[in-house]
């Protein structure tokens, strides 16, 4: 779960929206956290659906696990992940309260049927509406995650 209030998190992912990854190629499940920017686990009966396009075109409908500025972690269930080694190129479609962000990505880890994804979008010109609908759904998160926690 999350390790710092939600409103501090959801400002500091914004703030930190994009910043470029340390991130290695390696497993990473068993290395020190990295990440510049916090994630939020994505709680049970959130409404957030995530899919992933690889370059020939294939969506892949998947659970987003955790998701920050910077990246993301995606769980393809059973017999379900794609064959895409690490460093390889795809998009991560996000969707949450009717606001859907195309990102591009690069797998940074695999773990069984899970991905790590970095989303390389900061300083780059192509994406700059992407971002900023990414940040309403992060923002969107943030709030749902805090709208929980107050029950």
């Amino acid at each position: 779960m999350l390790h710092t209030p939600q409103k501090t998190q959801a400002e500091a992912s914004m703030k930190n929206m994009g910043k470029s990854s340390p991130h290695s190629s390696a497993h990473m499940e068993m290395e020190e956290e990295r990440r510049q920017s916090p994630r939020f686990t994505v709680p049970r009966g959130i409404p957030i659906k995530t899919e992933v396009e690889s370059m020939n075109r294939i969506l892949r409908p998947c659970k987003c696990i955790n998701i920050g500025a910077e990246g993301a972690l995606l769980d393809f269930g059973e017999d379900k992940c794609p064959e895409l080694p690490v460093q390889s190129k795809l998009f991560v479609n996000i969707q949450l309260a009717g606001e859907t962000a195309k990102l591009p990505g690069i797998v940074r880890h695999r773990y069984g049927n899970k991905l790590g994804i970095f989303f390389p979008i900061e300083g780059d010109p192509n994406f700059e509406e992407e971002r900023k609908i990414f940040a309403i759904i992060l923002r969107t998160l943030a709030r749902g995650i805090e709208r929980r926690k107050g029950r």
